[in-house]
């Protein structure tokens, strides 16, 4: 996870994070917006349902949504039993769903 955000700063060449604002993330951006766990983050905080609007509005954030989408794929193309476990784990919690 910190990693990604270690690629993502530096992509950009410190000028924040390049998957905020640049233009080679339009389609992963895209993508990411219509996954299901996105929409449900969204629908949580937007239909009062009892989530912290906090924690939701952190979760939310690009470079967060890319960090988290960046391990799974880390850990899906891995084919590594202790990493996919962990993705699998990871996948059935509230917290951490499904960002790819």
């Amino acid at each position: 996870h910190e990693i990604a955000h270690f690629l993502d700063a530096a992509i950009a060449s410190m000028n924040g994070y390049s998957s905020e604002n640049s233009a080679l993330w339009n389609q992963w951006r895209d993508a990411v917006t219509r996954t299901a766990a996105v929409q449900s983050l969204r629908a949580g905080q937007t239909q009062g349902a009892r989530v912290n609007p906090v924690l939701v509005k952190y979760l939310l954030q690009t470079h967060e949504l890319f960090a988290r989408s960046y391990v799974q794929f880390v850990a899906a193309q891995s084919h590594e039993p202790v990493l996919t476990t962990f993705l699998r784990d990871e996948i059935a919690t509230a917290l951490v769903t499904g960002y790819t």
